[in-house]
């Protein structure tokens, strides 16, 4: 199943996300159940998606859950080397994306887990204590620990239209 969105009116834009394993073997980690195959995680879910000044923002419910609300550094390194084989794969086409059409489409972004994490926020790691803050997208809202900021199960990418981009 590939999740998309339509924007018909948005020079026929159409977003899709699609879940990949990266690499041959994902690692083997019972106690934290880490599956080896995509079918067994399924696709996200929940895919949202919104356009604004020349840019479409997607979200996505992520396959898996390893962040809690106050997720610190730590724990979210350790999350992204655990799930370093999953992959969200971004699709572009001018049609809706299904599996007869998804050879055509323009792959524009892969992408980990913990997206919705603002990581760039924080400068050094080896600094960073307590909580991790996340993205606030909808515009006009207010910021952090405000109950506006991405869900810590949320996917996110931004994709930016540019000149002459068809």
């Amino acid at each position: 199943m590939i999740l998309w969105k339509h924007f018909p009116k948005r020079a026929l834009l159409t977003l899709g996300v699609w879940l990949a394993l990266a690499g041959m073997n994902p690692p083997a980690q019972s106690d934290d159940q880490v599956t080896s195959s995509a079918s067994d995680l399924g696709q996200p879910t929940e895919l949202r998606a919104f356009h604004r000044q020349g840019q479409t923002f997607l979200t996505w419910k992520e396959v898996v859950t390893p962040f809690s609300a106050d997720t610190g550094y730590p724990d979210y390194t350790k999350a992204l080397s655990r799930y370093a084989h999953l992959k969200y794969r971004i699709y572009r086409h001018s049609a809706p994306l299904h599996s007869g059409n998804l050879a055509e489409a323009r792959l524009i972004a892969e992408l980990g887990i913990g997206t919705a994490f603002n990581i760039h926020l924080y400068g050094s790691p080896e600094t960073q204590t307590g909580r991790l803050k996340r993205f606030v997208i909808e515009e006009g809202k207010a910021g952090w620990g405000t109950g506006y900021e991405l869900s810590q199960q949320s996917g996110l990418h931004v994709y930016t239209v540019s000149p002459g981009d068809h």
